[in-house]
């Protein structure tokens, strides 16, 4: 089931579906309780290929694909990180009228792959 586009997502609900998306793919190492929107995700367990699967999950659930300058570990680093970034992508997206920018990821280029 895929929910509605980022740029239909009511930013103060973004929070929320990033953790749970999180929760789901990022094989943490903690209980999602104990998760901030700061923690460091990688240090909470998160390792590089759960990171991938978090990056893909997002781009389904939020109908976007993050361009090859933003597949870096520091993005991928927390809710908080992630949640700037899909802000950064919503309002490029909305500025230049061009949904789902940066279409086309490259194998090499995953977030803590480098």
């Amino acid at each position: 089931m895929r929910a509605e586009p980022v740029e239909a997502v009511d930013m103060r609900d973004l929070s929320s579906r990033i953790r749970s998306i999180v929760v789901e793919f990022g094989r943490l190492a903690i209980a999602p309780e104990e998760l901030t929107d700061q923690a460091d995700l990688y240090a909470a367990g998160m390792t590089s290929h759960a990171g991938v699967n978090v990056l893909v999950a997002l781009e389904s659930e939020l109908d976007l694909e993050f361009p090859d300058s933003m597949l870096k570990r520091g993005v991928f680093g927390s809710i908080a990180s992630i949640r700037d970034a899909i802000e950064r992508l919503s309002r490029d997206s909305v500025a230049t009228g061009i949904a789902g920018c940066g279409r086309g990821i490259p194998s090499q280029s995953w977030p803590g792959v480098h």
